[in-house]
Parts: C-alpha cells; structure tokens; sequence
C-alpha cells in the first residue's frame, strides 16, 4: 500500500519506483490482455491511476491463464517506470517468487490449506478435461486437474467454482506443488448413511453401455456428493446426463463402495 501523504501523481511515481528497487511487491488489477508487441501483456492500474505493463514472461501464468484473469487484483514487483507516460513495468513472476520461497517451508504433505479459486482453464488439447487455477498463499498458484477438482461428477467444474470463492485444499505434493481439493474433503462413503427402498434425489452423471449392450445409469445423490451409484437404465422414458432423477436405494454397501438404485421418476 502506498503512503496517504502523497497525493500527487509524480510522487506516487516516485513511491512506487522506490518500492520496486526494494523488491517490495504492490497491488494491481488486472484491467485487460493488450499485444504490443505480439504477445500478450497484461495491462495494469496500480495507485494513483498508474498504469502498469507486464508481459506474458512476467506473468508467471501460462497464455491461456490471462484473460481468465482480466479484472482480478494480483501482486507484482515494478521493475521501472515512467513518470511522464505514468507507466510501469512489471513483474508478477517475480513477487510470486518471493511469496513461494517464504510459504514452501510451511508447507507439508498431507495439509489441508484454504485456496482461492482465480479461474478455470481450458483444455490444453482437444479430448482432453479442463483445470482448476488455484492461489493458495501470496500468489502462489496450483493448477489443479478436473479428477482432483471436481467435487461433483455430475457438474461441470464452471458450474462448481467461481473466481474469488474460498476451497479446502490438500497438498499432494510440495515440490512440484501439487494440490486436491477432492481429496481435501470427506469421504462420502464413509459419512453417508442410506437404507434400502430410501427415496433419494440424484443428477445423472454418466450412461453407460456394457459389452452385452445393456444401458447402465450412474447416478450422483444429492446427499452424497462425489458418490456415483448405478441404476438399470429405465424401460419406459429417455434419461440423460444432468437429468433430475428420484431413485429408490436397493442396496447400499459402503465397505465396498457400492450404491445400487432404481428409477423411480424424474424430479
């Protein structure tokens, strides 16, 4: 933050040109993705109506990372500055680097850290799932795969996440970091309680077909997310992924992992 006594553009300037040669990291918001050159920077107003530059090498986030990022506040270091175009240049990279050499000490496998969600990622290539942004400490960031993000099997991962939301995750790994925020939650299996011939809301979350040809419904409880039961595929009617479904238990078996069901009806 910078001083209150200066209220004047050159000496806010001046401030922080003095805080980038001390490496001291201020706040920005991330106002747009610009090309100047060709590639993509990331425009940025800091305080006093300074704007700031910081191309996609000093972003410390991949290409595809930063417009997903437009309009969120991110730390950087400002490496230079003109005082009469009011311009900086930046570095997230580098204040990032400082946040990551002060947090991985206390960092141990197996802890459970809040993370804030910054956005959802892309498929890197076609047939392949999207991926969760994640900042668990000072800018740190964890890209977190669909399988080890998504709480739901029946949702996607933008209908579960919002930039800003606050998430439980578990470190899997410190160096490469590496983080679940599936495994960061409780087991429903071994927390959810269901008896036979239960009503139970469910969302359909995949239909699949056997060798022999015969159609399988795997259902999600609302009760229970995370669990996937699997139900015959009903005779009369058409079901599909995302449908509301009522299901009647026909048996639960949690030592095993085993939820079976019948399709009462649509809810």
């Amino acid at each position: 933050m910078l001083r209150p006594e200066f209220g004047r553009i050159s000496d806010v300037c001046e401030d922080l040109y003095q805080l980038g040669q001390r490496g001291i990291p201020v706040e920005a918001t991330i106002a747009a993705v610009e090309y100047p050159n060709g590639e993509p920077a990331w425009a940025l107003l800091l305080e006093g109506e300074v704007k700031g530059v910081c191309p996609l090498t000093e972003t410390g986030v991949e290409a595809k990372a930063m417009p997903r990022m437009v309009g969120q506040t991110v730390h950087v270091v400002v490496k230079g500055i003109d005082r009469d175009l009011r311009l900086a240049a930046c570095s997230r990279r580098e204040a990032v680097a400082k946040a990551w050499e002060r947090l991985k000490g206390t960092l141990k496998v197996g802890q459970v850290v809040d993370a804030g969600v910054r956005c959802i990622l892309p498929p890197a290539e076609k047939g392949q799932s999207s991926s969760l942004l994640v900042d668990i400490g000072g800018g740190v960031l964890a890209e977190v795969p669909k399988k080890e993000a998504a709480i739901y099997h029946s949702k996607s991962l933008l209908e579960q996440f919002r930039p800003g939301q606050i998430v439980k995750a578990k470190i899997m790994s410190v160096e490469p970091l590496e983080v679940s925020i599936r495994q960061a939650r409780p087991d429903s299996f071994a927390c959810t309680v269901f008896h036979r011939g239960q009503s139970i809301a469910c969302t359909v979350a995949h239909i699949w077909t056997t060798p022999k040809g015969e159609r399988i419904v795997l259902v999600e409880p609302d009760a229970a997310p995370g669990m996937l039961g699997i139900a015959p595929y009903p005779y009369l009617g058409e079901v599909s992924r995302g449908d509301r479904l009522v299901c009647v238990v026909a048996s639960y078996r949690p030592e095993k992992r085993q939820l079976r069901c019948r399709i009462r009806g649509w809810a």
